[in-house]
Parts: structure tokens; C-alpha cells; sequence
């Protein structure tokens, strides 16, 4: 199984933590060191039907995930503000400036 992008909700021991996404509270059998809750990684691993928990193989931390979605929102600001300065509008079209 693949969980991309998913949110640390709760870290219960050493072993297990669990993710949050478009689900609540998926079961993470692996290795919680240098994990928070709220840090996003992503997760492979095989889904063991016993206990309703996911086995991790593989587990990739994005420590950067908020300082990206916080640049991107800028840089969307940016563009915005700067749209006036090299697009108009003439006889119902936009048109480049300059």
C-alpha cells in the first residue's frame, strides 16, 4: 500500500504512530524515531488484516512540506500583484503590455 503526503495524527510507542489523510487514524507498525505529530510522510508497506495495521517497508519524511506550501502561496501573490503591470484588457481580451 501507498500513502502519499499523509499527516502524523498520533505517535502511541517506539513502534507505531498513526497517519491521517482521507482516512483517520491508519495504524503504522515502524519506526516512530524523529517523528512529531504533524510532520507529512509518506509510507509503503503491506496491510496486515490481524490488527487492521499497515506494516511499513518504506517511510519518506518531508521535514519541508509547510515552508513549500507557504513559498507557493507567495509566489501566487506575487504573480497577482503583478498582473497589472504586464497585462491589460482591450475590447474584451487580454492583451501584454509594454
Amino acid at each position: 500500500m501507498l500513502f502519499p503526503l499523509w499527516e502524523v495524527t498520533h505517535i502511541r510507542d517506539a513502534s507505531v504512530y498513526e497517519i491521517s489523510k482521507t482516512m483517520r487514524g491508519v495504524a503504522v507498525e515502524g519506526s516512530s524515531a524523529g517523528l512529531t505529530v504533524g510532520d507529512t510522510v509518506t509510507v509503503k508497506g503491506t496491510f496486515r488484516s490481524s490488527d487492521q495495521a499497515v506494516v511499513e517497508t518504506e517511510r519518506i519524511d518531508h521535514p519541508m512540506r509547510r515552508v513549500k506550501g507557504l513559498l507557493s502561496i507567495i509566489g501566487l501573490l506575487l504573480g497577482a500583484g503583478l498582473w497589472p503591470r504586464f497585462f491589460g484588457w482591450e475590447a474584451g481580451r487580454v492583451v501584454l503590455r509594454g
